[in-house]
């Protein structure tokens, strides 16, 4: 199944979000937005440890490991934001 999102990110920039989910658990995600990123190749380190994650609370964690574990600076985004756009698309799944 399918989703996308669109979130602003409350204080924040604005996120864009796609997503393919198989059994409640993400096979892809691709991020876009506004917001910035350093490194900018931070971006797909997150959407890789996403790779697998199930729907659900875990989401934040799995991206706050994700930052810690490659140094990635957010601007204009947060994890909790970031975790929400993804549940979004997850409910727009088809």
């Amino acid at each position: 199944m399918k989703g996308e999102a669109i979130y602003k990110v409350p204080d924040g920039k604005l996120v864009r979000l796609s997503l393919e989910l198989e059994s409640d658990k993400i096979s892809s995600v691709k991020i876009h937005g506004d917001f910035f990123m350093h490194p900018e190749d931070g971006i797909e380190a997150i959407e890789k440890a996403l790779e697998g994650a199930q729907m659900g609370k875990e989401l934040e964690a799995v991206i706050a490991q994700a930052i810690e574990a490659n140094s990635i600076e957010m601007f204009g985004l947060n994890t909790k934001a970031l975790a929400q756009a993804i549940k979004i698309a997850g409910e727009n799944a088809k």
